[in-house]
């Protein structure tokens, strides 16, 4: 029997983690850009809410400030999740062969005529 009571293994077998049960893979960036707009779309909501409970007296300047909180958290993961989307979506692209588009074109050239 092994020192530890709690355990299954017998002494001297190597120790494997076990898989979860509840292991999925991880959402796409799609879903998640999802998820961070609902909760940016929420906090709005409760941000506007809250402004309208402190004019009328109703709660405290405290539950203003912690909606705005709230707020700005949410509007700043939509933003990164936005961001993280371009990202992987143009590493996809140069993966896939692209960016090229330009590859004659000197750098700094403007097609534009002078006037």
């Amino acid at each position: 029997m092994c020192c530890n009571r709690f355990s299954t293994e017998e002494p001297g077998e190597p120790v494997v983690a076990k898989p979860s049960r509840s292991s999925r893979p991880p959402p796409h960036d799609g879903a998640l850009l999802a998820a961070q707009k609902r909760a940016f779309d929420l906090a709005s909501e409760s941000l506007r809410l809250e402004r309208i409970n402190y004019a009328t007296g109703a709660s405290g300047v405290l539950n203003v400030l912690d909606a705005q909180r709230q707020f700005e958290r949410a509007s700043l993961g939509y933003a990164q999740g936005q961001g993280q989307l371009y990202l992987d979506t143009l590493q996809l692209i140069v993966a896939m062969g692209g960016g090229g588009w330009d590859a004659g074109r000197p750098v700094g050239r403007n097609d534009r005529a002078d006037p």
